[in-house]
């Protein structure tokens, strides 16, 4: 897969996390909904201002990293603490 067809990847990711937790709506969910918003914008402003390759491979650890929470909050929304 070329490096075009990575930021779609992303963002597809984080926008079907978005919506789950929309449909969840607790402030937990919230938290990490504006998350997610906010990857959706950025994946997107990567297709006219592509990042330097450094700054790319820390946002996608990054991303990651905070798709596992949101993975794992997911799996089980009613335990819901703080949000982190």
């Amino acid at each position: 897969m070329g490096e075009s067809g990575t930021f779609p990847f992303f963002k597809k990711a984080a926008t079907e996390a978005a919506e789950k937790l929309e449909k969840i709506g607790t402030p937990r969910a919230l938290h990490f909904l504006k998350e997610m918003q906010d990857y959706e914008a950025l994946f997107d402003s990567w297709v006219t201002h592509p990042p330097q390759d450094e700054s790319k491979s820390q946002t996608i650890s990054e991303f990651l990293t905070r798709m596992r929470s949101v993975m794992e909050y997911l799996s089980n929304p009613k335990d819901d603490p703080s949000p982190t």
